[in-house]
């Protein structure tokens, strides 16, 4: 029997964020310095038009809930 043959692909979501806050460049770099083959990351657009990165669509587990 041939032994089974495949590459690793280790993709980062949200970056390291038990290392760095999530979603952040110091995420994405320290991913990427880890190891990582590429990152998964969330992008929303705000009200007035901008594009921010972000898990979720609103603020509460990065806010410690201060925006409720």
């Amino acid at each position: 029997m041939q032994p089974l043959r495949f590459h690793l692909r280790l993709y980062a979501h949200r970056g390291a964020s038990s290392k760095a806050p999530e979603n952040t460049l110091s995420a994405f770099k320290t991913a990427l310095d880890d190891g990582a083959n590429a990152l998964e990351l969330d992008i929303h657009r705000t009200a007035d038009g901008h594009f921010v990165v972000a898990h979720d669509p609103d603020l509460v587990l990065v806010s410690y809930g201060l925006n409720d």
